[in-house]
């Protein structure tokens, strides 16, 4: 088996390929077309296996590449060390190093979804940073008030029907005025790209089982479960409850040398998007009406001296463990219990 790395440039892209005693057999550099990946890829006698880095252009060069490789593998960048940090770097040397993971099998795969699962996620990543530039545009809003002491607080600023009355509160300032107007047209503005990206989002995912199956959890509404088929696409990906916890940004970060712990903490790396999914799943739940089990379970870890902080991973980690075991068995929400698939 021929293993190739690629280092992937805008303007151009380096291969280089290895045999399977390690050996360099093919060093090019092309510039970056659709026709020069495929004719480094074949100049390649097979079989070949084919590794690149996740980036903006690895949909691509996985779409490109994957009709003429065995195996195409897009790895994550945060755990090539041997690339990231070493004292002499350039394209050759990366695309080298790839092919030498590669071939000793030294990496971490990162999931491209294909067909109707990208479709949905790329949905899901447009509304994803959609509603993140409200965020922004709202927090900007507020500013204009609290910069001439006017106070504001809570979501009634937001309101249109309360609009005309904040803005009167601005008329002896006509800078923050018209600023204040700018920022309320862009947030409605964004308002209706991001409801227009939901009705899409809901259309996609309303031909899956897995869209009204999720739907039975509480706390779990189209958006939400939307979230969970775009990022996780399929709970099979995850043969342990606690990959989908570390995937999801739950897990916990260990470093130990010599019987000496240095650090245990929790996690900061994950799929940021399934993590606000999951987050806004845990809010939505605690405010329930009704009781259900994760607002218990958080409840019951409070009481037992753990911290907020402490009490909510341990919730979203059972949230998430629900979500593997419901969509796995295909089976609908039941507050009792719900047992893991086998």
């Amino acid at each position: 088996m021929n293993s190739i790395g690629f280092d992937v440039h805008k303007t151009n892209v380096f291969m280089v390929a290895v045999n399977d005693r390690g050996k360099i057999t093919h060093c090019r550099e092309y510039p970056t077309t659709e026709k020069n990946v495929i004719k480094l890829v074949t100049m390649v006698p097979g079989p070949r296996q084919v590794m690149f880095e996740e980036g903006g252009m690895a949909g691509w060069m996985k779409m490109v590449v994957e009709p003429y490789a065995d195996k195409v593998i897009v790895c994550d960048p945060t755990q090539n060390r041997l690339i990231s940090k070493a004292e002499f770097n350039d394209d050759k040397s990366s695309a080298t190093k790839l092919a030498q993971l590669l071939l000793l099998g030294n990496y971490k795969e990162v999931y491209h979804p294909q067909g109707k699962a990208a479709e949905l996620r790329s949905l899901f990543m447009q509304y994803y940073y959609a509603n993140h530039d409200i965020t922004r545009y709202k927090n900007r809003l507020k500013a204009c008030f609290r910069q001439m002491a006017i106070p504001v607080s809570g979501s009634s600023v937001y309101n249109p029907n309360n609009r005309a009355d904040w803005l009167a509160k601005l008329a002896e300032y006509p800078h923050l005025h018209s600023h204040a107007t700018r920022l309320f047209r862009i947030i409605d503005r964004h308002e209706k790209i991001k409801q227009k990206i939901l009705r899409q989002m809901r259309k996609l995912a309303c031909k899956q089982p897995a869209y009204k199956l999720l739907q039975t959890m509480p706390g779990v509404g189209p958006l939400i479960a939307c979230g969970y088929m775009a990022q996780i696409v399929t709970p099979d990906r995850f043969s342990q409850e606690n990959k989908l916890w570390a995937y999801a940004g739950f897990a916990n970060s260990h470093r130990e040398s010599g019987g000496v712990i240095y650090s245990q903490r929790s996690s900061q790396s994950g799929n940021r998007p399934l993590k606000w999914v999951v987050s806004q799943h845990f809010r939505v739940a605690l405010r329930c009406s009704k009781p259900n089990r994760f607002k218990d379970y958080y409840h019951r870890r409070i009481q037992q001296g753990k911290s907020c902080t402490d009490a909510r991973r341990d919730t979203c980690r059972c949230i998430l463990s629900s979500v593997r075991a419901i969509w796995s068995k295909e089976k609908p929400y039941r507050n009792d219990h719900v047992s893991k698939p086998q």
